[in-house]
Parts: C-alpha cells; sequence; structure tokens
C-alpha cells in the first residue's frame, strides 16, 4: 500500500487523511547531550579554581548538568528542564563572576576609585590593594 494513500474504511464512516509518521530526529537530543557533557567539564573544571562560594555553585551546576545529560541519554522528558535550568544558571554565573571581577579587582580603574572616594568621604580607609 502506498504510504499517502487513504487506508480502506468501513461503510458510513467518513475518510481522513492520512499521513504516515516520520521517525523522530536525534540531532537536538544528541547536540544537547554533548553540549551538557561539556558544559559539565568546564564547570567542574572551573570550581577547581574558585574557593567558598562560587566554587560551591559551580559544582552545583556541574552536578545539575550531569543529571540533565543523562536524563536526556535516558529519553526523560524532566531532562530538557534539568539542563535548561542549569545553562541558565551558568550564564547567571559568568555574569555575576564578571560582575564581581570588574568591580572588584585593582585593574578595575575607575570604579575602583570611585569606590575608594566614597569609602574616604565616610572616614573609612582605601580598599587595600
Amino acid at each position: 500500500m502506498n504510504p499517502w494513500q487513504q487506508p480502506p474504511q468501513p461503510y458510513g464512516q467518513q475518510p481522513y487523511p492520512y499521513y504516515p509518521q516520520r521517525p523522530a530526529s536525534s540531532g537536538t537530543a544528541s547536540t544537547s547531550m554533548v553540549l551538557g557533557l561539556l558544559l559539565t567539564l568546564f564547570q567542574g573544571l572551573a570550581a577547581i579554581g574558585y574557593l567558598a562560594f562560587a566554587g560551591v555553585a559551580r559544582l552545583a551546576v556541574a552536578a545539575a548538568l550531569i543529571t540533565g545529560t543523562i536524563l536526556l541519554i535516558r529519553r526523560r522528558h524532566a531532562g530538557r528542564w534539568v539542563t535548561a535550568g542549569a545553562a541558565i544558571a551558568v550564564i547567571v554565573l559568568q555574569m555575576a563572576d564578571y560582575g564581581v571581577r570588574s568591580g572588584v579587582l585593582p585593574t578595575s580603574g575607575s570604579t575602583r576609585r570611585w569606590l575608594d572616594e566614597a569609602r574616604l568621604r565616610r572616614g573609612y580607609p582605601p580598599y587595600p590593594t
């Protein structure tokens, strides 16, 4: 039977269009699994370089990424949400890290001087360099 041909209908029923099911493509899922594993690796390595809160947060994100990737490999729908949430957390951590580093490090320049001026006006010593 031609896949576009309608199957025979019993008497009295209206025929419905028959469209064959296409097999599901695994391209997007495979890509997200590979990216999830790579991000897990990078977040795990980044956690080694950080201390205190940032390292713990990066380890938690790495754990969420590996959990989401395993759920995707096992074809669970929750894997999409866990992986997407962990990817958003990576972006937030990177933005927070950039904000902290650009405002506090001695190389930050004008922001550093501006903060020191405010501390001096209040009678506090400038931040140590």
